[in-house]
């Protein structure tokens, strides 16, 4: 999901239910951000066909630092 935000894309997320994996609580958190807006089947169908229709995209997510130079130059540090 957090490479999905990152990008211009439009997504549907759904999701697939899981023990381990609580996939429910993230579209919900992250739906409203990257996909259409809640509603019916019908509401999502126009949503999913408007930006073929008008080749639009939406802005990307910013997700704020990552940490991953920090992350690489600790697994550097370690050889």
């Amino acid at each position: 999901v957090l490479e999905l935000a990152t990008t211009d894309t439009p997504t549907l997320l759904l999701p697939i239910p899981r023990a381990i994996d609580d996939q429910e609580a993230r579209v919900r958190l992250w739906s409203p951000r990257l996909g259409p807006p809640s509603g019916t089947p019908s509401d999502t169908a126009l949503w999913l066909a408007r930006p073929l229709a008008t080749r639009t995209r939406r802005a990307p997510v910013d997700l704020g630092p990552s940490g991953e130079d920090a992350a690489a130059t600790a697994i550097l540090s370690l050889g």
